[in-house]
């Protein structure tokens, strides 16, 4: 449901937190860091290889179309080496980099409850609107 929510009640940036939400997804779990510091040199055709900055281990996957279409809607906003524009000049240290991506991640999990508002106000409507059009009303009117 997430990825084909109306993506006309977010601004440019909230779909851009939605996209890395989306594409750690596509990339089976990649962790939040790992994502903020993918490179091009991660990535070859349609595979992805990196090592995960938490466990130092190497994972290696085939990359989907959807998350090759993140990958290229995001090719030209990118700073430097990195896949996605997370990271700008300003971002030089590690320090800077950990507080920046804890930014991220702030920012994503709250267009994520909202998301998560949307579809469940959608379910509650849509579950409420069946269940008066099947009610029985005769039966209350007879009592």
């Amino acid at each position: 449901q997430i990825e084909n929510i109306d993506r006309d009640y977010f601004t440019e940036e909230e779909q851009f937190y939605l996209d890395l939400y989306l594409f750690s997804f596509y990339a089976g779990g990649m962790g939040d860091k790992d994502v903020c510091y993918l490179t091009w040199e991660c990535i070859a055709d349609d595979m992805l290889i990196y090592e995960r900055m938490k466990t130092r281990k190497q994972a290696k996957m085939v990359l989907t179309d959807k998350a090759l279409n993140i990958i290229n809607k995001y090719k030209a906003k990118s700073y430097g080496n990195f896949v996605f524009p997370v990271f700008q000049e300003k971002h030089a240290t590690e320090k800077q980099r950990d507080s920046r991506i804890a930014a991220i991640q702030r920012k994503v999990n709250a267009v994520l409850d909202r998301v998560r508002g949307m579809i469940m106000f959608k379910d509650n409507y849509q579950n409420g609107r069946s269940w008066f059009f099947n009610f029985d009303h005769r039966r209350i009117c007879r009592q």
